[in-house]
Formats: C-alpha cells, structure tokens, sequence
C-alpha cells in the first residue's frame, strides 16, 4: 500500500527539494542517493497549504509530524542524522 493524504504529499515534497537541490554523501553508512536536510523538507511541508489548510503553525507541524512517521513506517523514506533519503521501491 502506498502513501495517501499529507503522506503522499509530503513525498511529493521531498522528490521535489531532492531534484532541485539534493545532495550526495559518498559514506558507507549512507545510501549513495540524493538527500535533503530534514529541517528543509519540514519546512516546505509546514508552508501554508502544503499539507494543511489551517492557519496555525502547530497544526501544521502535528500534519508534517504525522505524514513523516507514516513515511518511515511505510520505508518510503529513510532518516538518519538529520538528513532525508526517498526510498527508491
């Protein structure tokens, strides 16, 4: 099952900032795939309209909170040490 809602969108997110401005590390402990800085994704995903109508900032943010554990427990995306990988299926 893929993602749906704000998760899917949220994706659509991240694959958008990993093709604009993604950046590769060549270590052994990470995928050698493009990533993005969690708080830039987070960013964009709290932006108003982008996964929430509401005017308030902390629902915003519980709606991101939400669309990145349904993310991770799905393995659609990978984060570790404050960087975000999309799982390539």
């Amino acid at each position: 099952m893929g993602a749906t809602g704000s998760a899917l969108r949220a994706l659509e997110l991240l694959s958008g900032l990993i093709e604009d401005g993604g950046e590769i590390i060549k270590k052994a402990q990470y995928p050698g795939t493009a990533f993005v800085a969690i708080d830039v994704w987070r960013e964009a995903c709290v932006a108003p309209g982008k996964l929430s109508e509401s005017n308030e900032k902390e629902t915003r943010e519980r709606a991101f909170r939400r669309a990145c554990k349904s993310l991770t427990d799905m393995h659609l995306v990978l984060i570790l040490d404050a960087m975000v990988w999309r799982v390539e299926q």
